[in-house]
């Protein structure tokens, strides 16, 4: 599940920012884990929470949108593990939807509306395809050189 949620934050870490908006994909598992990944878009308007590193190489898709985007995919599957994406400082997300011809309908891409980083996609049918979204590691900025990854053309 993907939703905007307004009010308290629910990371304690992130309560700093009193006027924020959160978006949360996850329900299940509502604990929120001891450590936490966090990647932030150029303006730091934006900042992803994940529960971990990806499990998986990242993915640098060559595919005629991710390919224009630059993008570098790290893979979660929201049903089972909480992604948080926080909006402040005045930034929210943006989406661009792009539907596919095949099985797996359409994706929602993200975006902040300040800085425009891409940094995350997700169907906007979760009856659909395998249940996962992405997340952007180019945001992670010069780590992310270090991190495993393979190509693919989908």
């Amino acid at each position: 599940m993907f939703y905007h949620r307004t009010g308290q934050m629910r990371i304690a870490q992130m309560a700093a920012a009193p006027s924020t908006k959160t978006t949360d994909a996850v329900m299940a598992g509502t604990s929120e884990p001891a450590e936490t990944l966090k990647l932030t878009c150029h303006c730091t308007g934006i900042t992803i929470s994940l529960p971990h590193p990806p499990p998986r190489p990242l993915n640098e898709c060559r595919c005629s949108i991710c390919f224009s985007y630059g993008a570098l995919w790290g893979y979660y599957y929201p049903a089972r593990e909480t992604v948080i994406v926080t909006e402040s400082k005045g930034c929210t997300v943006d989406s661009y939807y792009r539907t596919d011809g095949d099985r797996t309908g359409a994706l929602a891409f993200q975006r902040c509306s300040r800085c425009g980083c891409v940094f995350a996609w997700r169907r906007t049918d979760p009856t659909k395809g395998s249940g996962k979204m992405g997340i952007n590691f180019r945001l992670m900025g010069e780590d992310v050189m270090e991190m495993k990854r393979i190509v693919s053309y989908k």
